[in-house]
C-alpha cells in the first residue's frame, strides 16, 4: 500500500501563515516591532502580520546563525532573564553573542522595516 505524501510542517507554514503574512502587509503594514504606549494598545498589532512575519524572521535567525548556536543564544536568553523583565534587544543581543556575529542591522532592516 503507497503512502500518502505528508507535507512538513515548514511546507505548511509557508503554504498558509509565511502566505497570510505576506497578503495581510499587501492590505495594511507595519513593521513586526512596534512601540506600545499603553496596555490599551497592547493587542493592537497582534495579527499574520506580527505572528507569520515574526516566526519568519526567526527561522531565518536559525538558518542565519545554525541551529546549535541559534538554541544556545535562546538558552542563554532564557537564563539570563529568568524571574525579570526583558525587552527584544536582550533577546537579540543573546543570539548575537552566542553567535559572535553583530545582529544590529539584521534587526534593523528584519524587525523595523514594513513590507519586508
Amino acid at each position: 500500500m503507497k503512502q500518502p505524501n505528508l507535507i512538513t510542517l515548514g511546507a505548511a507554514f509557508m503554504l498558509c501563515g509565511k502566505q497570510a503574512a505576506y497578503n495581510a502587509d499587501r492590505v495594511t503594514t507595519h513593521p513586526i516591532e512596534v512601540p506600545v504606549f499603553s496596555t490599551a494598545n497592547a493587542f493592537d498589532n497582534i495579527d499574520a502580520i506580527t505572528y507569520s512575519k515574526g516566526a519568519s524572521v526567526l527561522n531565518q535567525l536559525r538558518h542565519l546563525l545554525g541551529e546549535k548556536t541559534f538554541q544556545q543564544g535562546i538558552h542563554n536568553y532564557l537564563k539570563n532573564n529568568a524571574y525579570k523583565n526583558a525587552i527584544l534587544d536582550d533577546f537579540i543581543n543573546s543570539l548575537a553573542k552566542a553567535s559572535g556575529k553583530d545582529l544590529s542591522e539584521w534587526q534593523q532592516d528584519w524587525l523595523y522595516q514594513a513590507l519586508v
